[in-house]
C-alpha cells in the first residue's frame, strides 16, 4: 500500500506505547466524519515541549526534501497547510497526556486537555531572508511589520480540534515546499562571521557613552540604560534574551549594537533600560526554558514593569492614564490593545547574530486572555500558550517597542465594553494614577 499524500505530524512530550497508537488515532478523529479518514506520522520520542518539535519538524521537512525519491507512490514530503486560515506554513499536533485512553467515553464536547495545536514558519532561522510581504490575504492593504514563527494553542474542544483537522485536510493541492528555499538547518555554535562582527563592532561604537550608560551585572547580564536622573522611570523598559553563541566580548557589543540601532529609530530623547540575557542553548530547543526563566526574573521584581509608558486617553470625557503596554496585537492602530492587554509575558529574543541586516529579532507572548465565546475557528475554550512573531527589521522592532502607533493612531471612542475592559485594568492595578484632562 503506497503512503499517503498528507499525513498530519504528531509529536509528544510524554512516553507513548505503541500498541496504544490505535486509540490515539481514534482520539484525534474525534469530529472527522468522512472515511476514509486522514493519516497521522507519530514520533514517538519526547520532545520537551513544542519549541523543541518545531525545530525537529524543521529538521526533518529539509531531510525530506533533501532526500526525496523518485519512486511513484512514496511520500513525497510534509506538506504546507493552511494551519491558522491565513497562509499555508507548517502545522504539527503535540500529545502532553494520556488523556486519549478513555476519549470514547467522553463526550466530544467535553473538555479534554491533552493536545497543542502548532503552527509555524517553516523557514529554519538560518534561511536568509524572510519574504517581506503579508501574511494575512484577506488584508493585503497592510504590510504586517512582523511574520508569524510561531503559535501554540491548547485543544480543549475535541470537537471543534476535529473541525479544524477537517478544514485543514480538505486542500485541493498539496505543497511540499519542493521548489521552494525553506532553508537548511546549520549547527547552532557555528561562528559569528567576520562581516557580522565588523558591523556589530561598527554599530556598537556608534553608541553614545555621554547618553547611555553599559553595565555588567553580578549575575553575567548586561543593562545598557540612559543617563538620566536616577528617580525618573525610562521610557522603555525590556529584557532581551540573545539566541545563539557568541563570547563575552560579542554578547557586550551585540548589546550594544541593538541599542544603538533601536535608538536611531527612536523619537528623540525617548529614554530606555535595557537588560540582556544570556541563553545557554542556541535554537528553539530551550525557549520554554527562557520563557520560565524570564517569568521567574519578573516575579522576582514585582516593581519591575515591561514594556513603553504611554499616555492613553480612554475616552474623550475621561482623565487620560499613564500606563506600560507593550506589543500584544498585529493590528495596534485599530486602538484594541488601549482596552485590554492581551497578554501578560512579553519576551525580546534575538536568535541570529546578524540581526542588524535580516529579521532576526523574535517576539514572544506568553499567558493570554481567554479567547471571545464567538471564537469559532479554534473553539473558544481553547487555549493560546504562545505567539512568536518575527520582526522583519530593527525599524519596526523600534516602532513595536515603542509602541509608536498609539500615539499616531488614538483610541477609539469608549463602548460599553471597552469601559468595562477599563475597569478590569484598574482593578488589576495596571494603571497608574490618572493624570489631567487635556
Amino acid at each position: 500500500m503506497p503512503d499517503p499524500e498528507f499525513a498530519f505530524q504528531v509529536y509528544t512530550t510524554i512516553p507513548l506505547d505503541s500498541d496504544e497508537f490505535g486509540f490515539l488515532c481514534g482520539y484525534l478523529d474525534q469530529g472527522i466524519d468522512f472515511k476514509p479518514g486522514p493519516s497521522y506520522e507519530i514520533y514517538s520520542v519526547p520532545q520537551l515541549d513544542a519549541f523543541t518539535a518545531v525545530e525537529h519538524q524543521r529538521r526533518e521537512i529539509a531531510y525530506r526534501k533533501n532526500v526525496r525519491p523518485a519512486v511513484e507512490g512514496v511520500f513525497p514530503g510534509i506538506a504546507k497547510v493552511n494551519a491558522r486560515a491565513i497562509d499555508k506554513e507548517g502545522l504539527l499536533l503535540l500529545i502532553t497526556t494520556h488523556s486519549y485512553r478513555d476519549w470514547n467515553s467522553r463526550r466530544p464536547d467535553e473538555d479534554q486537555a491533552g493536545i497543542q495545536w502548532v503552527a509555524f514558519n517553516r523557514n529554519v532561522p538560518q534561511t536568509p531572508s524572510v519574504p517581506l510581504v503579508p501574511d494575512d490575504p484577506y488584508f493585503t492593504h497592510e504590510l504586517y511589520p512582523e511574520w508569524n514563527e510561531i503559535e501554540v494553542i491548547n485543544c480543549n474542544d475535541m470537537r471543534a480540534m476535529g473541525h479544524d483537522l477537517k478544514m485543514v485536510y480538505y486542500d485541493e493541492q498539496w505543497d511540499y515546499g519542493l521548489g521552494e528555499d525553506e532553508g537548511q538547518p546549520c549547527p547552532s555554535d557555528s561562528p559569528i562571521s567576520a562581516e557580522t562582527l565588523t558591523l556589530l563592532d561598527q554599530k556598537a561604537n556608534s553608541l553614545s557613552p555621554d547618553r547611555y550608560t553599559t553595565i555588567t551585572e553580578i549575575d553575567g547580564s548586561v543593562t545598557i540604560m540612559s543617563n538620566m536622573h536616577a528617580a525618573s522611570e525610562p521610557d522603555l523598559r525590556y529584557i532581551v534574551h540573545l539566541k545563539f553563541s557568541h563570547s563575552v566580548p560579542d554578547f557586550i557589543r551585540m548589546a550594544q549594537a541593538f541599542t544603538s540601532a533601536l535608538v536611531a529609530n527612536l523619537p528623540d530623547q525617548r529614554s530606555i533600560h535595557l537588560n540582556f540575557r544570556q541563553s545557554s542553548t542556541s535554537g528553539l530547543a530551550s525557549l520554554g526554558s527562557v520563557v520560565d526563566s524570564h517569568r521567574a526574573l519578573v516575579a522576582s521584581q514585582p516593581c519591575l514593569g515591561i514594556g513603553a509608558m504611554q499616555t492613553i486617553r480612554l475616552k474623550q470625557d475621561r482623565s487620560t492614564v499613564r500606563m506600560r503596554t507593550f506589543p500584544n496585537s498585529r493590528t495596534e492602530q485599530e486602538g484594541a490593545i488601549v482596552f485590554s492587554q492581551g497578554c501578560k509575558t512579553f519576551l525580546v529574543i534575538l536568535d541570529r547574530p546578524d540581526f542588524l541586516t535580516v529579521p532576526g529579532v523574535l517576539f514572544l507572548q506568553a499567558d493570554m486572555d481567554k479567547r471571545d465565546e464567538d471564537d469559532t475557528w479554534f473553539g473558544f475554550r481553547n487555549t493560546d500558550l504562545y505567539q512568536v512573531w518575527r520582526c522583519l527589521t530593527m525599524e519596526w522592532v523600534a516602532r513595536r517597542l515603542a509602541m509608536l502607533s498609539l500615539e499616531e493612531y488614538p483610541p477609539k471612542t469608549q463602548t460599553p465594553e471597552t469601559e468595562l475592559a477599563m475597569l478590569s485594568l484598574e482593578e488589576s492595578g495596571a494603571l497608574t494614577q490618572p493624570l489631567d484632562t487635556e
